[in-house]
């Protein structure tokens, strides 16, 4: 895997980011591999815990892409922090409308990133569909791939 290094001024400061590319026509990951990919190449998946983190994370993706695992999945009924273990508070959660629908098997979360309306917001989905991977790379650094 090719690295790619971008380094980019944002209200905190400087943010290092990597991207990773993937070989062309790669469809993603699946949460699970994509929770394990971050872990070995870098952290954990990105939990979008405050506006901030959203806004840059929205600003900064690219615009080929859409859809992202996120550090979230539902387990016993609840939304947990995958990095924590901790259930989400209410007031993080950022769902679509009519969302979560919780169909048959949506137990992960994506974020879907570059829509015309309703961009940076929350959907549960099937943890075997494939997207996007966006990692943590540090205390505050993010990463991602690109297919």
């Amino acid at each position: 895997m090719s690295f790619y290094e971008v380094l980019l001024s944002k209200m905190a400061g400087f943010h290092n980011f990597q991207r990773d590319a993937l070989p062309e026509g790669n469809p993603g990951r699946r949460w699970l591999e994509a929770k394990r990919w971050c872990q070995q190449h870098f952290t954990h998946m990105v939990t979008l815990q405050n506006q901030e983190e959203t806004d840059f994370l929205r600003e900064w993706l690219p615009v080929n892409r859409k859809h992202y695992w996120i550090g979230v999945r539902k387990t016993g009924g609840m939304w947990i922090w995958d990095q924590t273990g901790e259930e989400v508070p209410e007031d993080v959660q950022k769902w679509a409308a009519n969302e979560p629908d919780n169909s048959a098997g949506q137990d992960c979360v994506e974020i879907y990133i570059k829509k015309d309306n309703d961009t940076a917001i929350w959907n549960d989905e099937n943890c075997f569909r494939k997207k996007g991977t966006v990692c943590y790379n540090g205390k505050i650094l993010m990463s991602f791939d690109l297919y």
